[in-house]
């Protein structure tokens, strides 16, 4: 079995044993922004440092501050958009008009030795989600107590679906903006990640068109002898339109399972039971309620 851990905690390999000496100020450090960790979670009294896991074999970003690493990602992005990294400032947390959210990033394109505007990107960051999440803080907790995380097998998982659940809607929205307004929007992403968004909804031959505003820049994390580096993989897009028509048609699997599940959380709690009406061979929405009383032996007219 493949060993599910903490990969890398406050930015450095978990193999490698914890270097932590009890200042908070250089323990808790992050070195993608150069200041303490802002990952909080009620089971530590510290910054939940954790930046990547392993989970069946590969390294998963969990942070989205780890796609900081060296400022990559802003200049892979403006080589690829801009043909330069001269005269482009990076502006964070940038609101869109009408309250509707925020921007992660903006690069900006200026003239040189000049503030006027010449064009500008857009960059998001999307990073991965656990499950069972108090696993994970449970392996926190023993690499800080000094124990070899790298052999144990901790029991979270990756919420793919709550990615998606989030994301989808501010693809679909701020791309919107971007097509309207004809600029572009690159969404960073980590390949396995990204992999499960095209696997999900059926995204067919990606591949990077110009005139799409949604543009996805793949990465992925590499190892290096004693630390990963953030590497670009490729740059794909799509059209909103093309995007909406994958959610609307992706493939809907049988409701038999769903139906089942219900069933089995309906067992649970209920204390009548439950007689399931079959049709065509498959379980029906509908049930019949068999409610039995108990009898204390006697009889009424």
């Amino acid at each position: 079995m493949v060993a599910n851990y903490p990969e890398e905690i406050f930015g450095k390999l978990t193999k490698n044993g914890s270097s932590l000496t009890g200042n908070r100020a250089k323990d808790c450090l992050c070195p993608f922004i150069k200041e303490e960790c802002k990952k909080k979670s009620q089971g530590v009294k510290v910054p939940l440092g954790v930046c990547s896991v392993m989970y069946g074999g590969k390294a998963i970003a969990l942070c989205p501050q780890r796609f900081l690493q060296d400022d990559t990602v802003f200049k892979e992005i403006s080589k690829h958009y801009f043909r330069t990294t001269n005269d482009i400032i990076v502006l964070s947390e940038v609101g869109l008009p009408d309250g509707m959210g925020k921007l992660d990033y903006v690069l900006v394109q200026h003239k040189p030795m000049s503030a006027e505007i010449i064009d500008y990107a857009v960059v998001e960051f999307q990073s991965a989600d656990t499950s069972n999440t108090g696993k994970l803080v449970t392996a926190f907790k023993d690499f800080v107590a000094g124990k070899d995380i790298s052999t144990v097998n901790y029991s979270y998982g990756i919420n793919w679906a709550n990615v998606w659940k989030r994301t989808l809607i501010q693809i679909m929205i701020k791309g919107r903006y971007m097509e309207e307004w004809g600029r572009n929007i690159y969404w960073v992403i980590q390949e396995p990640i990204y992999q499960n968004l095209v696997d999900r909804y059926g995204l067919k031959n990606m591949a990077f068109a110009p005139l799409d505003s949604t543009r996805f820049a793949v990465f992925d994390l590499k190892l290096d002898k004693d630390h990963y580096d953030f590497i670009p993989t490729r740059i794909e897009s799509a059209s909103i339109a093309e995007l909406a028509q994958a959610v609307q048609t992706f493939k809907v699997p049988s409701e038999d399972k769903f139906l089942e599940k219900l069933q089995e959380k309906v067992d649970k709690i209920s204390p009548y039971k439950v007689k399931k009406k079959r049709m065509s061979g498959r379980v029906e929405a509908q049930t019949t309620l068999d409610i039995e009383s108990e009898s204390d032996g006697s009889e009424t007219e």
